[in-house]
């Protein structure tokens, strides 16, 4: 259910972002450009900024990790973490005002570990047309040492207001294997790959 569940979702926030008639101007920031006065925890990833009703925002989204966890050992491994953070930022005052911050992590893990976004899934849109814009977020998580899946979440703010859908992504091993690229423009999307074995199997999952 969690994989059809995740499948549908971004199909119609696909399907929804491209039939808007008037998309929102949003400015790519390298880490050089944010304001002096913002702080963050980690590593850079990325930023955008762009304007709504209440003003000028900023989103950034950065990593910290892997880092070793605090005197932590599993079947005689050292354990690992790894953060991911996002923070949207009101720019209308000379000091930036947090508007809403999310964190997630994958904490006391011994095997391959990962988080972060899936390419080209940072999306601003204003679905409603209210003038109050949505922030859309996708990423994986996993701890693994075989070839499971990751988890996925799919996380929408739409000012403060959080919306959240987690599930897990395609299993290669389940499927077959699909195209690298995540693409969110359904044009380009080329549904005619998941055959009908690919749905019988989502359909299983009930």
């Amino acid at each position: 259910m969690k994989k059809l569940l995740s499948l549908g979702l971004v199909i119609s926030i696909c399907l929804t972002i491209f039939s808007q008639e008037k998309p929102i101007l949003v400015k790519e920031l390298t880490e050089n450009l944010l304001p002096k006065k913002l702080k963050f925890k980690g590593e850079f990833i990325e930023a955008k900024k762009w304007s709504d009703v209440t003003g000028e925002n900023l989103l950034l989204i950065s990593r910290l990790g892997p880092y070793r966890a605090p005197s932590k050992e599993i079947n005689g491994a050292l354990a690992s973490n790894v953060d991911l953070f996002a923070y949207q930022f009101l720019l209308n005052n000379s000091k930036p005002v947090l508007l809403w911050e999310f964190y997630d992590s994958v904490k006391n893990c011994n095997v391959d570990m990962f988080i972060g976004l899936l390419p080209n899934s940072t999306i601003i849109t204003d679905l409603n047309k209210n003038g109050l814009t949505e922030t859309t977020i996708i990423y994986r998580k996993s701890c693994r040492g075989d070839v499971s899946p990751s988890d996925m979440s799919i996380l929408i703010f739409e000012g403060k207001k959080p919306y959240r859908l987690k599930g897990q992504m395609y299993s290669r091993d389940a499927l077959g294997k699909p195209d690298e690229s995540f693409q969110c423009d359904l044009s380009k999307f080329g549904l005619e790959k998941y055959n009908k074995k690919t749905f019988e199997y989502f359909k299983a999952q009930i």
